[in-house]
């Protein structure tokens, strides 16, 4: 039998985070470790934590809010270290995965063998694909797989979020931890990125997960309002990071689609908060020439305690 840990990040949900742990709680395949980050929230989570802590329940409480990159550095490198489970099963507060989510996965595997990660089929709240966390792939158009209920398995992932995510013990070993210097936004997809370069990944259409967003939507600076429009920093960024890595034509692809996005916000009529978005995206383009976070590998020591 396969022991998983679950990491959890939470920040300033505590509703969420409830519901998230109930939902855990009812699994039909025993969860071995669940190891929680809370991101210095202020929401009475620190308080809630302190009374389920147990051998079972890990909970760490960081001095600050690190992003949702820190909080899942934290969390994978806990699992890594502190434990011997076999896989680590990835998730944020507001992931409601159904009862038998992670026994789905775990039949996935048994068929499989070994590899990198398996990726969930996340749904909205109306059960529709949830278009933040749909997966890259190769060759199979995401629709047919979205829609699909059957027990299917798509050996063709390139990346995928890090909503209802389970990864293999070896492929931590092997490629090291997640980027926390990302903050927010693409630390999932580079992450996964280095996974899949490396082993098979999978998408699980039996493995559901609802992912409780206020709203449907990813991420798009032009139709973006309200407090996220600054996040928009981070994921300009974090993409010109990733192009850095990739061989030149992905690079120029990258490069070009932020050009594009520039050159919108400032000729596209209505584009709402335009100065503001604009400098957003400059900012992130100039703070990427200094950003090169390190890529930290797992020490040979880390064979788990608990």
């Amino acid at each position: 039998m396969l022991n998983i840990s679950v990491v959890l990040v939470t920040y300033n949900r505590l509703t969420l985070l409830k519901k998230c742990l109930d939902a855990l709680n009812k699994s039909t395949y025993n969860i071995k470790h669940v190891i929680i980050i809370d991101n210095n929230s202020t929401d009475g989570t620190s308080e809630y934590l302190e009374k389920i802590k147990s051998k079972k329940n890990i909970v760490q409480e960081l001095n600050k809010n690190i992003g949702g990159a820190g909080g899942f550095y934290v969390g994978i490198k806990t699992f890594q270290e502190k434990t011997n489970d076999d896989l680590v099963w990835v998730m944020d507060d507001d992931t409601i995965p159904e009862k038998e989510a992670l026994e789905n996965f775990v039949k996935a595997s048994n068929r499989i063998g070994e590899f990198g990660f398996l990726a969930g089929n996340v749904r909205w709240i109306d059960q529709t694909p949830a278009i933040m966390n749909v997966p890259a792939v190769h060759n199979v158009g995401w629709n047919r797989t979205a829609e699909s209920k059957d027990d299917v398995l798509y050996p063709v992932l390139i990346s995928a979020s890090f909503v209802s995510l389970l990864i293999s013990r070896t492929a931590i070993s092997a490629v090291g931890y997640p980027i926390k210097e990302f903050f927010i936004w693409g630390d999932d997809v580079e992450y996964t990125e280095r996974i899949s370069a490396r082993f098979s990944s999978y998408f699980v259409s039996q493995s559901i997960a609802i992912h409780e967003t206020t709203r449907n939507i990813g991420t798009n600076l032009i139709e973006e309002t309200g407090d996220r429009v600054s996040r928009y920093f981070y994921d300009i960024r974090n993409k010109i990071y990733r192009g850095r890595k990739k061989p030149i034509k992905g690079h120029v692809r990258m490069d070009v689609g932020i050009a594009v996005t520039l050159f919108q916000l400032m000729v596209r009529p209505g584009v709402k908060q335009r100065i503001r978005k604009i400098h957003v995206v400059l900012k992130g383009i100039v703070f990427s020439w200094f950003f090169h976070p390190k890529m930290e590998q797992v020490k040979k020591s880390s064979n788990g305690q608990v």
